[in-house]
């Protein structure tokens, strides 16, 4: 996928990115992702294209280095 989010819908966890197929961190991820979101939903005052974009920006980088293919 190019993007995470469409419209009003975002993926977290394995959804969005799996960082490792076999180290199962698909749940912990979906946390840590679902928490980076709120908390740039919550900056962002009701503007979700903003937070979504944030959202993505400060997690692709975090998924990189743990070998996602984002």
């Amino acid at each position: 996928m190019d993007k995470w989010t469409n419209n009003r819908v975002a993926l977290i966890g394995d959804a969005a990115a799996c960082a490792s197929l076999l180290a199962g961190e698909g749940s912990g991820m979906a946390m840590i992702e679902a928490y980076v979101l709120a908390g740039e939903l919550f900056k962002a005052k009701g503007n979700y294209k903003l937070a979504y974009k944030n959202y993505e920006d400060r997690l692709k980088p975090f998924l990189l280095k743990k070998g996602s293919p984002w």
